[in-house]
């Protein structure tokens, strides 16, 4: 690649990594016009244990607003990424976030540890995600947390707690 190319590169994949902070804080702010120049209006938002599963951006929308609801204050913070883009598409990229989040669900402070598989797509000139899936290491109340970390499953934001979404599934 030409010197012009791989800086292009370095913008876009720096474009990228602000869109995934851009996330969080739309989130936790409960930016609804945020979220809404974030994703393309053909994005997915799924999640590997199946709760997500929205196609459209309104769907996404919907989504978000009945999280929104049944939450109380959340904190997200992104580790890392690991950002691929498209040698033959230059508009299209991948990547695997690592993230924390902070949250009160039900009344209680809960804390999770999730996992992003993104696709990005490049639209109206501006990076978006065109897919989001979830996955979780753990997603417990904040006191149980050490408890938590000994189990299998440790998806506990529902009524039954469930399997963590990996390291487990990738076995």
């Amino acid at each position: 690649m030409d010197l012009e190319a791989r800086i292009q590169r370095l913008e876009d994949i720096e474009e990228i990594r602000a869109l995934v902070t851009r996330y969080g804080i739309a989130m936790d702010e409960r930016r609804e016009g945020e979220t809404r120049e974030i994703f393309t209006p053909d994005a997915k938002l799924t999640s590997r244990d199946g709760v997500f599963a929205a196609e459209g951006l309104e769907t996404i929308i919907t989504t978000y607003k009945a999280r929104w609801d049944a939450l109380g204050p959340s904190n997200h913070f992104v580790h890392g990424s690991v950002i691929e883009i498209d040698d033959s598409d230059p508009d299209r990229a991948t990547g695997i976030v690592t993230a924390h989040a902070e949250v009160v669900r039900n009344g209680k402070p809960m804390l999770a540890a999730i996992t992003y598989n993104d696709q990005y797509r490049r639209h109206d000139g501006k990076w978006k995600f065109s897919a989001r899936e979830l996955g979780f290491f753990y997603y417990t109340e904040a006191d149980r947390y050490a408890q938590t970390m000994l189990e299998t499953n440790r998806n506990r934001a529902y009524d039954d707690p469930q399997p963590a979404d990996y390291p487990q599934v990738l076995r």
